[in-house]
């Protein structure tokens, strides 16, 4: 417990390093003709392409792939990330492998392992990022560290300025709320609903650590499109829907029709007898508004998993699964 929680207090070292290690590494001169980024990773390591996807300014198109599949029509000007922290992520190699055949620029994120040696072997550039830390726990070092290559190619605007304020906001989160949430979580059934594009990266962390740390099953859904189907889904009111709670993620800017359309989606679910919690992001920037989030749902997991008992750093079916080839 005591190491996962120094693990979640060094989220703002790990920014600043990983800003660092982005700023020292030089882009070749022909990644100015990129108009493409394919971002191949899985767990915590595609989590941070999905941050920058939501960062995107639209110079280039931006695609989140989770699969050992790298698409045949992938060409020249297209830059294929791949991210494992560890190295040895058996779907992410799978498609590095392919990319081995294509026309496309590539880039390495990873700590070392088998794909940093393929990387080396076939002169493909890496950015090398510390290790020591369980894969769902170096998200900071994971997106931060390619933050300032993004910027200065255009692909994202983020100002230092938008650095320094996630790095106090990520300080200031607030473990009391955390604790609060995982109160209000345990031994309920939860729902994460947010906005398409922004709360996309949010709604796959929150999921990704209530299942890794508290071992808490939740599904998530994204507006508009779940008021076209799930809506439905809450229709049959029964006793059992008061262990659900319906979690909703919100930023700033919203929609007037969409707030009004969440509103009465809000009051189908209370018909139901569950409860609703809304969870608003703190910040001027985007980047310190997914942060804020972000950091908190990585905080109210582990409070989570001290309720429910369970080790957050034990992974033990994800290490079975690992083995099966």
């Amino acid at each position: 417990m005591t190491l996962m929680k120094h693990y979640l207090e060094g989220l703002d070292r790990q920014m600043e390093e990983g800003v660092n290690l982005g700023r020292a590494f030089r882009p070749p001169a022909n990644w100015r003709k990129i108009s493409r980024i394919c971002f191949f990773g899985m767990g915590g390591s595609a989590v941070s392409g999905d941050i920058l996807g939501v960062l995107n300014t639209e110079k280039v198109s931006f695609h989140v792939f989770r699969s050992p599949q790298f698409p045949k029509w992938i060409g020249r000007e297209t830059l294929a990330v791949f991210s494992s922290y560890s190295g040895n992520t058996a779907e992410t190699l799978g498609a590095f492998r392919q990319a081995l055949k294509s026309k496309a620029s590539r880039l390495v994120v990873t700590s070392g392992g088998e794909l940093e040696r393929l990387a080396g072997q076939k002169k493909i550039r890496v950015i090398k990022i510390p290790k020591g830390f369980p894969p769902r726990c170096a998200i900071g070092y994971l997106t931060f560290s390619l933050i300032p290559l993004f910027h200065q190619m255009g692909w994202i605007r983020v100002q230092a300025k938008d650095i320094r304020e996630t790095l106090a906001g990520v300080r200031d989160v607030s473990r009391a709320r955390a604790k609060q949430l995982a109160r209000q979580a345990a031994g309920r059934f939860i729902h994460f609903y947010g906005k398409a594009g922004f709360a996309e990266p949010v709604l796959a962390r929150w999921r990704a650590q209530f299942s890794e740390n508290a071992k808490t099953l939740t599904s998530s859904h994204l507006m508009p499109e779940m008021f076209h189907n799930e809506v439905e889904g809450w229709a049959q009111a029964g006793s059992g829907f008061k262990k659900h709670r319906a979690v909703f993620f919100t930023s700033k800017g919203e929609d007037g029709w969409l707030e009004r359309k969440k509103e009465r989606f809000k009051k189908i679910v209370s018909n139901t007898g569950a409860d609703c919690i809304e969870i608003k992001s703190i910040g001027r920037s985007l980047l310190a508004r997914l942060f804020s989030l972000i950091a908190l749902g990585d905080w109210t997991s582990y409070e989570l998993a001290l309720l429910n008992g369970a080790d957050p750093l034990c992974i033990s079916k994800i290490d079975g699964l690992k083995k099966i080839k």
